[in-house]
């Protein structure tokens, strides 16, 4: 783990999950919008700057992408997203 950045740790997942993936997963697209849910004070902004710009830097710009990009680190399991029921 770098420092600075903020990671969800899971056993369903191989390694460490960039927690704006997760944020972008669960809707929240906008960093604007992941700021101002985590709170206003500076000292937040500045812990969740690196993991912004990660979460940019692996191209996880959408709901969408962020679901994909947790899909393939789950631990041992086959694609799930667009797999008929």
């Amino acid at each position: 783990m770098e420092k600075g950045k903020m990671y969800l740790q899971l056993n369903q997942f191989a390694k460490n999950i960039p927690i704006m993936i997760v944020m972008k997963a669960m809707g929240m697209e906008s960093d604007q919008e992941v700021v101002q849910m985590i709170g206003r004070d500076p000292r937040y902004s500045a812990l969740l700057l690196p993991s912004i710009e990660e979460c940019a830097s692996l191209s996880i710009f959408t709901q969408q992408q962020a679901l994909e990009f947790l899909q393939g680190k789950k631990r041992g399991t086959t694609p799930l997203l667009n797999t008929p029921c």
